[in-house]
């Protein structure tokens, strides 16, 4: 941090300003396959990658009777699994690439059974309280591409398709 020509106040360099954010939010990754395909999974470990490049420190979440264990078969470099939420920062987000069916809680309903992360995202928003949680749905994104774009991403993911899941513990 330098002062400013009048000495008066501060002025926080670019770096400086980056580390202040990373500091004011936790990273909680919630990857699991949707469909059959491994896509969902390494969509959502590929943001996390890209976060821990910058700074962040992704944790997965390995709460409940349903957490997913890591599959040694991904790439989870910068990327590591917690057994309790810890409340290190303000606030909090999730990343998930179906929010609806792998992390919302259980709905009376047809097709209302709770996601395999409901557990750890439940635990998440305990332990930062309301209004302090954010989560993201990466399927939401995909909606808002043009149609080239989805049906580039419908291409992807039928390459990444694949019977091996990630286990459920």
């Amino acid at each position: 941090m330098t002062r400013s020509a009048s000495r008066r106040s501060t002025i926080r360099s670019g770096a400086e300003r980056r580390r202040a954010a990373r500091r004011a939010v936790d990273v909680y990754l919630m990857p699991a396959v949707v469909g059959g395909g491994r896509g969902d999974v390494e969509e959502v470990l590929g943001v996390g990658r890209a976060l821990a490049r910058t700074g962040y420190a992704p944790v997965v979440p390995r709460v409940g009777p349903r957490a997913v264990l890591p599959d040694r078969s991904f790439d989870w470099s910068g990327i590591r699994p917690t057994r309790r939420v810890v409340r290190r920062a303000p606030r909090a987000v999730t990343i998930s690439s179906q929010f609806g069916v792998t992390a919302a809680q259980g709905r009376d309903e047809p097709l209302g059974r709770a996601g395999p992360w409901a557990d750890a995202r439940a635990a998440v928003d305990r332990a930062y309280g309301p209004g302090q949680v954010l989560h993201l749905s990466l399927e939401e994104f995909a909606r808002a591409r043009p149609v080239a774009g989805l049906a580039e991403e419908r291409g992807r993911r039928a390459q990444t398709h694949s019977s091996r899941y990630c286990r459920i513990a």
